[in-house]
């Protein structure tokens, strides 16, 4: 008892001075795996406010990583949710980040879906978020798309002595030189769209049905109002069948049926 009364006594006392000497750097009963995500998260952020792009998405890629890399026993919700919250608040440029953005923000929500062992604030929080980036990939996902032609050596324009692919500094004629540049960024662009298009696709195939399991589930288990999850039903852009399936959910819940 005496040793307890001096552990009080001797915490009391050091307490205020580490506040003093260590503004923001003590974190009593906060997980010290989160708080260094959540460092190297803001670091990020910074990354992207500098115009660094590319370096941003590299960055939350590796967070990602980590972040499933994770003891199973350590919760890194918190994190994901913080960075796929990022992710979501910006626009990528397939042009400078390919599909980086597509394959992160996938892989964060497929580890938030997966984690059920979580307070309820926490899995409404998941659910806002995963409404966003269902509707993100949904919304820029093309129905129907037909895969735009691509060739591995762009032809000379009529009349340029080469071999087709060859450099366009090797054009001497200004006009043909730049049309030759026009069809090289085109082909390139119809590349990137068809790449774009196909892990557009195949994300949606992967994921929906267990993304709209997880809101359906967190909405059936707690007291989110009918606007809100209505608000997220429109947010992840689903299809008429999907509509009327939790329509039914909707109906069900708020009459009490099984």
């Amino acid at each position: 008892m005496k040793i307890h009364c001096f552990r009080t006594v001797f915490i009391r006392a050091i307490l205020p001075l580490a506040l003093l000497i260590l503004p923001g750097q003590v974190c009593f009963g906060q997980n010290k795996g989160a708080v260094s995500m959540d460092a190297k998260i803001s670091e990020a952020e910074d990354l992207w406010n500098q115009g660094d792009h590319r370096k941003y998405y590299s960055m939350a890629t590796a967070i990602t990583k980590e972040i499933k890399a994770s003891p199973a026993k350590t919760n890194q919700n918190g994190p994901a949710s913080k960075l796929l919250g990022s992710l979501l608040s910006k626009q990528a440029n397939p042009i400078e980040v390919g599909n980086s953005d597509l394959s992160t923000m996938q892989d964060l929500a497929s580890y938030l879906a997966a984690n059920d062992d979580i307070p309820i604030n926490d899995r409404r929080l998941t659910v806002s978020l995963l409404c966003k980036y269902l509707g993100r990939v949904r919304k820029e996902k093309v129905p129907n798309f037909t895969p735009k032609p691509v060739v591995e050596n762009i032809a000379l324009p009529p009349g340029v002595p080469g071999m087709a692919g060859m450099s366009p500094d090797g054009i001497k004629d200004p006009t043909a030189r730049a049309k030759y540049e026009a069809a090289i960024r085109e082909n390139e662009d119809n590349a990137r769209q068809n790449s774009r298009q196909h892990e557009l696709k195949r994300i949606d195939w992967a994921l929906g049905k267990k993304l709209k399991s997880y809101i359906l589930k967190t909405f059936k288990a707690s007291d989110v109002s009918t606007s809100a999850f209505l608000q997220c039903v429109s947010e992840a852009a689903f299809d008429d069948t999907e509509r009327k399936e939790i329509e039914k959910q909707l109906k069900e819940r708020n009459t009490g049926a099984k």
